[in-house]
């Protein structure tokens, strides 16, 4: 088992060579969890997200509408802030 140290901030670096093989690039999204006392990071891949949507899942690209719903509640939200900063 390799070892790290958390930060003062709660970072924790995750071994180049786990990086990888996983595939882990700057950036890259990851869930936590924590399942009878340990704590399991897992990548948040397209692929892991519409295999998690099982029966669920339609031919749409789930990952991209979301990826373009985010991007216009940030618009709205820089919106807003810059009508709330010429007040």
């Amino acid at each position: 088992m390799r070892r790290g140290t958390i930060s003062g901030r709660g970072q924790v670096v995750i071994p180049s060579e786990i990086r990888e093989e996983l595939h882990l690039y700057m950036g890259t999204k990851v869930g936590f969890e924590v399942r009878e006392g340990v704590l399991q990071i897992v990548p948040m891949t397209e692929k892991l997200i519409d295999r998690c949507m099982g029966k669920y899942s339609s031919k749409r690209n789930t990952v991209k509408e979301l990826t373009e719903d985010r991007a216009r509640e940030d618009e709205s939200l820089e919106s807003r802030l810059k009508k709330w900063s010429k007040k």
